[in-house]
């Protein structure tokens, strides 16, 4: 944790309002939200993309904030589950989904690595799995309940090139090739990079 659980509001209304693409967000003091909202929205296109997603696929969006990815792959997808461990952005994540109108999107609130082993019947085998976890990268065991799904497509928004590497490799002895990476200069004049990574699912021994 690197805030406080308690604010002060010096002006009303203590909340952020901002667009990114065609989402209208609103964001509670200690919820993330990208501070670049024109490179966030080219990241979020580039998920779209490469997710590849059908009217019927089902996506699980690990770290889901207040929901703006999710938002994005509701709209090529049949239903989106995104996962968020933070409760006010849980709360702001479900009130810009009103906002936004989109309905086939659902949010649940709790650890990762605990809430993936009841996600198999939402994403279900053949789904995708998006993930944009803090700096730290993702835990093996979110990794691991993640392969367990058996996702045709995982797509990985790291905002930690060492990290995310870290993890490509993980996920590499786990059966997840990584098809492609793209960089983006979301904060620049500075040393930060944030990158998008598609993993496809290696074709099974013959």
């Amino acid at each position: 944790m690197i805030l406080g659980r308690r604010f002060a509001t010096l002006r009303p209304p203590g909340r952020l309002f901002e667009r990114i693409g065609f989402l209208e967000l609103e964001a509670s003091p200690g919820s993330f939200l990208q501070a670049n909202p024109w490179t966030a929205r080219r990241v979020y296109e580039t998920v779209l993309e490469w997710a590849a997603l059908g009217p019927g696929d089902r996506v699980v969006d690990l770290f889901c904030g207040i929901g703006p990815l999710s938002f994005y792959l509701a709209t090529r997808s049949g239903r989106v589950v995104g996962v968020e461990e933070a409760p006010g952005a849980v709360r702001d994540a479900r009130a810009n989904q009103r906002r936004n109108r989109l309905y086939n999107v659902r949010f649940e609130e709790g650890r990762v690595d605990e809430v993936l082993p009841a996600l198999g019947d939402c994403v279900g085998r053949g789904g995708v799995v998006t993930l944009n976890p803090t700096r730290h990268g993702a835990s093996a065991a979110v990794l691991g309940g993640i392969a367990a799904l058996e996702p045709r497509r995982i797509v990985y928004v790291s905002c930690d090139p060492d990290t995310l590497a870290r993890d490509l490799d993980r996920l590499a002895a786990l059966g997840y090739r990584t098809a492609r990476v793209r960089p983006f200069d979301m904060l620049p004049q500075t040393e930060h990079v944030e990158v998008v990574a598609e993993l496809i699912a290696a074709a099974p021994a013959r």
